[in-house]
């Protein structure tokens, strides 16, 4: 119990963190949009793990080649996912970006064992959430084309994420240190993504410019809530809880994001992304009580055996 709640916490800071970071970033980027260098600050600041040297062992030579995967996967995730807000909304973002746990609840079920239970609940589920976030990327389409990469984008970042977590869990043990993995992230990242800027320049994908004291001020605050912060807390939320608990726990992102679009952007809701949030929400909802330790409680009970017995 002391872990599921450890793992509910963190998961609430991942929330914060996340749709904070993203309604920022988004600011932000209306006058300077360079996701690649928003993402390499981003992935830089993960390195800082390495002033807690005191505290942190080094990784294991055979973990290197988990550390490359994941850190590819920790930048498709990271890049796509900046390079939509330019073109969808902070709660289009947010409820897409739910798509992370029907594809990891596939991925648990596939790759560990213990996560097949409750396979038919969790199935009904997956599909709830694919015909809500079909709603919402709907009701977001606008008549021109950037629109809906927007939406593409969030998918391949939300699937991208996705895999990460369940990587994770397969991959490490649930007390691991989750410190040496960000920073080998991070460290990997700015490596091969330094040519990469050059090549995007090049061939005029992303050029390559300097932001403003203000603008770098403001990217490095948003890099150290939504990557150093959130990334050490959604790690630990995988590894107490599960790849399915810790993003079902993540659809709380989805009403504090519509909060922020109404408040400061005016937005409106179609009844199709009123709908579609329902439908996602309700999905997860199920799923949530088959992962929590009242549901696993109640069916290790012995058939015959009173509740008052407990």
């Amino acid at each position: 119990m002391r872990e599921y709640v450890l793992g509910i916490i963190a998961v609430l800071g991942v929330v914060v963190g996340w749709v904070t970071s993203d309604a920022i970033n988004q600011a932000v980027m209306q006058s300077f949009y360079y996701p690649l260098f928003i993402t390499r600050t981003g992935a830089f600041l993960e390195t800082f793990w390495i002033f807690t040297w005191k505290t942190l062992k080094l990784p294991k030579k055979e973990d290197l080649l988990k550390l490359f995967v994941l850190s590819l996967l920790w930048f498709g995730a990271t890049y796509l996912n900046l390079l939509s807000l330019h073109f969808t909304s902070v709660s289009s973002n947010e409820v897409l970006t739910t798509l992370m746990a029907p594809w990891a609840m596939v991925l648990s079920v596939v790759l560990m064992p213990s996560e097949r239970k409750h396979w038919l609940w969790k199935a009904g589920s997956i599909l709830l959430s694919i015909s809500g976030t079909c709603l919402i990327a709907y009701a977001d389409e606008e008549s021109s084309d950037s629109r809906w990469f927007g939406d593409l984008f969030i998918i391949l970042s939300a699937l991208s994420y996705g895999t990460y977590d369940v990587c994770i869990k397969v991959w490490f043990p649930t007390h691991t240190d989750v410190r040496p993995i960000l920073m080998s992230i991070g460290i990997l990242v700015s490596i091969y993504t330094y040519p990469l800027q050059y090549i995007f320049g090049g061939t005029g994908f992303e050029s390559v410019a300097d932001p403003s004291l203000s603008e770098f001020g403001i990217i490095v605050f948003t890099g150290f809530l939504g990557n150093f912060l959130a990334d050490y807390c959604i790690a630990k939320s995988v590894l107490f809880l599960s790849p399915l608990a810790t993003t079902i726990g993540l659809t709380l992102s989805v009403p504090l994001a519509i909060v922020i679009d109404i408040s400061f952007y005016s937005a409106t809701f179609h009844w199709q992304y009123i709908l579609g949030i329902v439908l996602c929400v309700a999905s997860f909802v199920v799923v949530s009580y088959l992962e929590s330790p009242y549901s696993q409680k109640s069916n290790s009970r012995p058939l015959g055996t009173k509740l008052n017995d407990y």
